[in-house]
């Protein structure tokens, strides 16, 4: 009989520890972002009056886990006569108060001057490495050259 009960402890034990593990690995991480800072580019036009832009933004940001720091992007609008976005594909450098870095992949099919997209942490060292793949849902608006972007992310 104490075989059987120190098995059952046994397997018990182990079940507790597996699932304890698979609940930790599955818990999904959320925050939110702030960013502002100013736009440039430059563009070509096109004999229907769409046009192409080399993109460049730089600004701070701001976390709801406490980070915060300073962030570059630069990357290809192609754009209809009305502004609306054809596509849009943007690289961005993050970098964080103890010199941490991430990289993100910005897509919008919007308006260019306010709208909604995703974009995606591609790359990152330090803290940032646990959140690689993490996906993010923003909202930006343009006052001139200013922007000013919200942002909520989701990572496993």
């Amino acid at each position: 009989m104490n075989n059987i009960l120190r098995y059952i402890m046994l397997l018990l034990t182990t079940f507790l520890y597996v699932k304890t593990a698979l609940s930790q690995n599955s818990k999904i991480i959320e925050w939110t972002q702030k960013y502002s800072g100013f736009s440039k580019n430059e563009s070509f036009s096109l004999e229907d009056s769409s046009k192409i832009l080399h993109y460049k933004n730089e600004g701070t940001w701001e976390d709801s886990m406490g980070n915060f720091g300073t962030q570059i992007c630069f990357g290809l609008v192609l754009l209809k006569k009305s502004n609306d976005i054809i596509s849009m594909e943007l690289y961005c450098e993050a970098r964080d108060q103890d010199d941490h870095k991430y990289i993100t992949r910005v897509t919008r099919n919007s308006s260019l001057e306010a709208g909604v997209g995703e974009y995606t942490l591609i790359d990152g060292n330090g803290k940032w490495q646990k959140v690689i793949n993490s996906k993010c849902r923003y909202g930006i608006k343009y006052k001139e050259a200013a922007l000013f972007v919200n942002s909520k992310c989701k990572s496993r």
